[in-house]
């Protein structure tokens, strides 16, 4: 007898009998079964939870193969008290008459300097409220990312000293630590995700694993944010804060709906949660749209790039 055929016979591999909940009030009327699963064998669970535990490795490890394989200068960075980048440390001989040295930029192949402010900024654009100083940071990151994909960068330092490099693949070392760290946190996350909803099989659950895996995700996000250096792909630069708002919404229409049936459903909870999930299917329609703001200011930047 296979073990799914086991477990489909035996006593742990089922549901267990419906619990019932007692509300705060007493009233027994409006108790709710809770079905709960066996902590011992679940049955078929248990290979869907080892299926997707594989799956999400193997997705922290792609990203993480993606980002090592990136194109960037071997060298640390520190903010002065100028507010600008100094160069801390570097591999490279040819950076060491640098060692300390204020970055002012990057110089573009049309002979522009990066602006160096905008590098220092180490927050994610959706952070910064004002419209002309998020414009300039996206506007020097994606300029930076994408002299960094032309595989010559020329490094410009304070006082008028300029140097150029050629870039190297970043490699899983240079991820840094914290990288790593974030993505464990953000595997774990994602796992109890499906963990919960598959012990307890209950739609509350089911919202419950749904914000888990938005949280994740902007884990993920996080994390690679925190690889060290100049600037990220600029896909990732771009799409990074729309990304981040969409997971909120949908983590947010998630704790909306959850309060409008537990612990107790209430009335007219059914339109309050609709609302809820139509602005998150409302905000992605409109920005996946190529005439979306957001895609305006993509274009935008672009042709600033490309004069």
């Amino acid at each position: 007898m296979s073990p799914d055929q086991a477990d489909a016979h035996s006593p742990s591999g089922a549901f267990s009998a419906p619990t019932y909940l007692e509300p705060a009030d007493g009233n027994p009327g409006d108790a709710s079964p809770v079905k709960v699963l066996g902590p011992s064998r679940i049955g078929w669970r248990r290979h869907l939870l080892l299926l997707v535990a594989v799956v999400g490795c193997m997705a922290v490890f792609l990203l993480a193969r993606w980002l090592a394989n990136q194109p960037h200068i071997p060298a640390e960075w520190r903010h002065g008290t100028s507010g600008h980048l100094e160069l801390a440390t570097s591999s490279l001989p040819q950076l060491a008459p640098f060692l300390g040295a204020e970055l002012k930029g990057i110089r573009m192949p049309d002979g522009t300097v990066s602006a160096p402010y905008s590098l220092a900024a180490s927050e994610s654009s959706r952070w910064i409220a004002d419209d002309q100083r998020r414009r300039d940071y996206l506007q020097a990151r994606l300029q930076v990312a994408k002299a960094l994909e032309t595989g010559q960068v020329t490094l410009v330092f304070s006082p008028d000293r300029e140097i150029t490099l050629a870039t190297q693949a970043r490699g899983y070392l240079r991820l840094g630590a914290m990288f790593w760290l974030l993505s464990a946190f953000a595997t774990i996350l994602y796992l109890v995700g499906w963990i919960v909803p598959l012990v307890q099989p209950q739609f509350r659950n089911a919202l419950y694993g749904l914000m888990a895996h938005a949280q994740a995700a902007q884990l993920l996000l996080t994390a690679m944010g925190s690889v060290p250096g100049l600037a990220l792909p600029p896909s990732l630069t771009m799409a990074d804060p729309i990304i981040r708002i969409l997971l909120d919404l949908i983590t947010g229409a998630a704790v909306v709906h959850a309060t409008t049936i537990h612990p107790r459903r209430l009335s007219g909870g059914t339109p309050i949660a609709l609302l809820a999930w139509l602005l998150v299917v409302g905000y992605a329609l409109v920005f996946s749209q190529p005439g979306a703001p957001c895609c305006r200011k993509r274009c935008s930047l672009q042709r600033r790039r490309g004069r």
